[in-house]
């Protein structure tokens, strides 16, 4: 008996000493700190209050759950991703469209095609296909020159959004 008593202080002792969780005090002791190593057992009852009352910066001891799990940000569908530019330029303006392009290109957007139209469009207008009016309105935030947007008429070349820039388009 004697022999089983030296090897369980033994143990004890070593678990300690290399990391081990110490004994669980009684609810209203003081926090309960784990050494950074991984658990076998489940948190005692003494670690959930203070692993919900730590600090913004500090952490949850290991194997301790937080009190409310911090929601990942959603993204906005439409708005985080920005969809394909085709720019066509609806003016007497050569190149028009290119130096459009190299506008929003540097803004952050990818240009899938450059060219010309005949359509008639009275101002720069971004047209879209349904579902992407936050893309639109994100790219005439960024770009005030763009003054109006409008859903793409079926004959209108693109994917994405189409962008006819007329004359007025300071480029």
């Amino acid at each position: 008996m004697a022999a089983i008593s030296l090897v369980a202080g033994a143990i004890l002792g070593l678990n300690l000493a290399f990391g081990g969780s110490a004994p669980p005090r009684p609810p209203g002791q003081g926090p309960v700190v784990a050494a950074p190593s991984v658990r076998t057992s489940a948190p005692t009852a003494a670690a959930a209050p203070d692993a919900a009352s730590a600090s913004p910066g500090a952490t949850a001891p290991v194997g301790a759950s937080p009190a409310t799990p911090s929601p990942a940000p959603a993204a906005s569908p439409g708005v985080e991703e920005r969809p394909p530019l085709t720019v066509l330029n609806h003016s007497r303006r050569p190149k028009l469209a290119q130096r459009a392009a190299d506008r929003f290109r540097a803004g952050g957007w990818r240009i899938a095609e450059v060219g010309n139209t005949r359509r008639t469009v009275v101002e720069t207008t971004v047209f879209y296909e349904p579902g992407g009016e936050d893309a639109a309105a994100l790219l005439r935030r960024q770009f005030p020159e763009v003054r109006a947007a409008a859903p793409r008429p079926a004959d209108l070349p693109g994917r994405g959004l189409t962008v006819v820039v007329t004359r007025e388009f300071p480029a």
